[in-house]
């Protein structure tokens, strides 16, 4: 308010005023400049709001005023900007060239690394921040709106990070009550063709169902764990959806936490995870088996992947079918949350399910994990070529047959025309004889006639 008082004493010509988004139009918002230990970060950023969702930071939204939560805000903003350094560099040579925005209270909407950085260099001559002042009316959505107009729409800007851009969407929805449709107009995506940019708002909006689903199996998993991970979270929401809407909601679940086993293991390539989400029975069939190999684990890996053995219930005439008696327990689903906790323990050593209670160490236990599951994922991928190469005729033979059609096509257009009849006529009929004897090669291997080699 002093700085606000100070500017209206200065002649009109250097009462300098910011455009802004605000209200449907654009705004003019008083400029001043204040000392930088005044200011504070900004902790409601949604380009930090999933670094906050760690437990140790909860204080952080009640004591946001604090000096310790203004370190521990410098912090999260600066690990939270891709290009920090780069920043730093520019205004130490050029100093601000563009003013943040502040409301009333003194919190930082934009400009809050410009802000730390300015704290960093500690130049005398840099000790100012020239901010954008909002009424003191600004509501939260206004606020919010605001940071989607600066930040998020801005494609100079330093994107939000995946989980970021998550929650975004979903305070959106959920505090705003915005439509699909309406979040997708606000972040600019394919405001052309609104019915796209909806479709893609309801898959983000998927996707974090499926991330919060995840962290219920597995509670230490931060969210910005996915920030890398879009491609995978699609396909893997996506064959998740498939199992659950046709009522196979066992396969979904241990889809899951099957993933999480292979992606909590250090494996990030989409490559390597596919395998995960496009078989089936990539743990009874590839994992499992390779687990069972590694010597730390051996005969114990049954037991970090099955369920316990259950009662079944009595069913009138089993005893006919099986008259020597049989176990009266059934096997429940496979259940590989032993093989989570050890996945993402933090213990120095762990204790390996049907075994004597020795713990041993840790490390040893991951990498032995970590053995296994690159194993199962070459051993499906190999399994894959081999179905490719079984299916390999089939695929040259659809191939050839687009490429006569293409052929057909062409050959239609430029039949007697003087450049065709007269420079590639000859080459062209010699091309259909090959073809004419290839086919009565293939028609003879199909009768049984001969073998021949390819080729030939």
């Amino acid at each position: 308010e002093q700085a606000l008082a100070a500017r209206l004493q200065k002649p009109a010509s250097e009462q300098y005023t910011h455009p802004l988004p605000w209200r449907g139009s654009e705004g003019h918002f008083p400029l001043i400049d204040l000392p930088l230990d005044v200011p504070l970060l900004n902790a409601d950023s949604h380009r930090i709001r999933a670094e906050l969702e760690v437990p140790e930071y909860d204080f952080i939204r009640k004591e946001r005023m604090t000096d310790q939560a203004q370190r521990v805000l410098a912090d999260l903003w600066k690990k939270a900007h891709r290009k920090f350094d780069k920043l730093k560099e520019s205004l130490h040579a050029d100093g601000q060239t563009e003013p943040g925005v502040i409301t009333r209270a003194g919190v930082v909407i934009n400009g809050n690394t410009r802000l730390v950085v300015l704290r960093e260099l500690q130049d005398p001559d840099k000790q100012w921040l020239r901010v954008a002042v909002l009424d003191s009316d600004a509501t939260p959505r206004e606020l919010a709106n605001l940071e989607l107009g600066l930040q998020i729409r801005d494609p100079v800007r330093d994107p939000y990070k995946l989980s970021n851009e998550l929650l975004f969407i979903e305070d959106m929805a959920r505090e705003y009550s915005m439509s699909d449709e309406q979040i997708a107009l606000a972040l600019g995506w394919n405001p052309s063709k609104p019915a796209i940019g909806k479709k893609k708002v309801a898959v983000y909006r998927r996707i974090l169902q499926l991330i919060r689903e995840m962290q219920r199996r597995d509670p230490r998993l931060p969210i910005t764990f996915f920030d890398e991970k879009l491609q995978h979270l699609k396909e893997l929401e996506q064959k998740y959806s498939d199992l659950a809407e046709s009522g196979e909601t066992d396969d979904a679940g241990l889809l899951l936490e099957t993933w999480l086993i292979v992606a909590r293991s250090g494996f990030s390539s989409v490559h390597l995870i596919r395998p995960v989400t496009q078989s089936p029975d990539f743990l009874a069939d590839y994992l499992l088996p390779r687990l069972g190999e590694q010597e730390l684990i051996g005969d114990r890996a049954d037991d970090l992947v099955h369920g316990k053995r259950a009662k079944s219930a009595a069913v009138p005439g089993l005893d006919d079918l099986d008259p020597e008696g049989g176990d009266d327990e059934s096997v429940a689903p496979y259940d590989v949350r032993p093989l989570l906790r050890l996945v993402e323990s933090t213990d120095d050593k762990v204790t390996l399910p049907g075994g004597d209670g020795e713990k041993v160490e840790a490390e040893g236990v991951k990498a032995a994990i970590r053995a296994a599951i690159d194993g199962a994922i070459n051993d499906q991928r190999a399994e894959g070529r081999a179905e490719d190469a079984l299916n390999a005729p089939v695929e040259a033979l659809r191939s050839a047959s687009r490429e006569l059609k293409a052929a057909i096509a062409t050959f239609s257009e430029l039949r007697g025309t003087k450049e065709f009849e007269r420079q590639v006529r000859g080459a062209f009929e010699y091309q259909v004889k090959q073809l004419r004897k290839y086919m009565k090669t293939l028609e003879d291997l199909i009768a049984g006639k001969e073998k021949v080699k390819a080729g030939k």
